[in-house]
């Protein structure tokens, strides 16, 4: 009988997945018929997610994309008429990647128009890269070279080379510029120039840089000292440990730091459990056969006389003759019947009630540069449940663990988390306050460098504004693009 519905389900599966998939491909075709190529080229892909070896929409797939690919060229070559370079060359950029994603090329008339359109592109990208070059803005155009490098891999011209010679000279020529500033002061734009100089194929000499400088406002560890009533030592220990770990990944910290950070540990953990013996009762179910006298109706056939006329031929005339009839008669008796009831019982055992009580309130305080940071968290958990050992399966009975009761040592354990998560938002939030904010009495390049690199030892999504100026006003870029070329990685290093 399993075998028999197991072979019933698995072929309503095997249905409606082929009733999915002819729904699918049905969607397909009418999103090419409408010219819908990109939403065709998506059921396709749906569908081979669900079924890789289905040759019809690997067909259709190809098709589609192919398509795509056809229609984004007049796309392209209309922006590029219709008096938008800049369009053109970002969609046709666009439409390379996705060939490259897709491992497919354009073939015939198609592949004739896109040649003819990476050609365009790379003039009008020539004409970008020297108005780059003349504005003497050399990561710009490196910028530029990297994002649109594809145009120029099989079409690198003399204008190209003579571009890219002339901007490495030009980022020479800054890079010395650079040096010149002296670095005794800014051990954090001395880095910086340094990384820009590499990535021109200079090696120099930073004059007054001392990478030691930086350390002397770095921390290498925190000492966590304090005492916390009633918190077991070895939650104590793994608490502090979990201070230190998460300051390790925060920008105040760099593994040869010289600064000190003392903090200040203080709290009570409380925690009572009363297990009370308790009586409990388990109803359940169980089904009973029993007999019943119930009422059955019968029936029997009851002789009754009659009279009849009958034809009496020597007479020629009708006699009244007595006859015997019967008749159905019911009537009705009582009769033992088997039953089934369902009876609900009852059976008392012993268990645990188990009260628990939980609570940890935790303060910290430290002192970071003049700046005072306290943070604290605290909580507490009332718990109530039963347990029991009692194993009874034919009645329903099985044993119960306290599921509603915390486990005190996992508890404790959530409650570190919490607590160093809220010192880690107390040391960003005075890195940003201390580091990341404009100070009015730097105006150097140098100065307003170093502490913007500073800064920048914190992660940002979104860079504080006067970051962001310094990185637009001499280099011509937002902060990623820049540390992507230069392959700076800010970190606590």
């Amino acid at each position: 009988m399993n075998f028999i519905r197991s072979k019933s389900l698995l072929f309503l599966i095997l249905s409606l997945s082929f009733a999915h998939c002819a729904s699918a491909h049905k969607t397909s075709q009418k999103h090419m018929e409408n010219q819908a190529y990109e939403e065709a080229a998506d059921t396709y892909e749906s569908i081979l997610r669900s079924n890789p070896s289905d040759t019809e929409a690997v067909a259709g797939l190809k098709t589609a994309r192919g398509k795509v690919i056809e229609k984004k060229l007049i796309d392209i070559r209309m922006a590029r008429l219709g008096g938008n370079p800049d369009s053109a060359v970002s969609m046709l950029l666009d439409l390379i990647h996705k060939e490259k994603d897709w491992e497919m090329q354009p073939k015939g008339t198609v592949a004739f128009t896109q040649s003819e359109e990476i050609e365009y592109s790379s003039k009008h990208l020539i004409k970008k890269l020297s108005d780059s070059v003349q504005k003497k803005q050399p990561l710009v155009t490196e910028n530029l070279i990297k994002t649109y490098d594809v145009f120029f891999q099989e079409n690198k011209t003399a204008k190209f080379d003579a571009i890219k010679k002339e901007n490495v000279k030009i980022g020479k020529s800054e890079c010395h510029h650079f040096t010149k500033l002296g670095f005794k002061s800014s051990p954090y734009f001395a880095e910086f120039v340094d990384k820009y100089c590499s990535y021109f194929g200079e090696q120099v000499e930073l004059s007054g840089y001392h990478p030691e400088l930086k350390l002397n406002s770095l921390i290498q560890h925190v000492t966590a000292t304090g005492n916390v009533s009633n918190l077991p030592q070895e939650a104590y220990a793994e608490l502090r440990e979990s201070l230190n770990q998460t300051f390790s990944n925060n920008p105040w910290h760099h593994p040869q730091g010289k600064a000190e950070l003392k903090l200040g540990l203080s709290g009570e953990y409380q925690f009572d459990q009363q297990r009370t013996p308790i009586q409990l009762v388990h109803q359940y179910t169980e089904t009973e056969r029993y007999v019943s006298l119930e009422s059955v109706r019968k029936t029997r056939e009851v002789p009754y006389r009659a009279y009849e006329n009958v034809y009496d031929y020597q007479s020629g005339r009708y006699n009244s003759v007595s006859v015997t009839k019967y008749r159905t008669e019911e009537y009705y008796v009582n009769e033992p019947v088997e039953r089934y009831r369902d009876v609900q019982k009852y059976y008392p055992y012993g268990a645990w009630k188990i009260i628990q009580k939980i609570k940890l309130g935790l303060q910290g305080k430290a002192a970071l540069k003049g700046k005072e940071l306290e943070w604290s968290i605290s909580d507490e958990a009332n718990q109530e449940d039963t347990q029991s050992d009692v194993n009874m399966p034919n009645i329903g009975l099985r044993p119960k663990e306290p599921t509603k009761i915390a486990d005190p040592k996992a508890w404790i354990k959530e409650m570190k988390v919490r607590f160093t998560e809220e010192f880690n938002k107390q040391l960003l939030t005075s890195w940003t306050e201390l580091n990341c904010t404009e100070d009015s009495k730097l105006t150097s390049f140098s100065d307003v460098g170093n502490r913007v690199q500073l800064c920048l030892r914190k992660s940002f999504e979104d860079p504080p504004r006067f970051v962001k100026d310094w990185y637009l006003k001499y280099f011509g870029l937002e902060v990623k693009p820049v540390d992507e070329l230069l392959r700076i990685t800010h970190s606590n290093s």
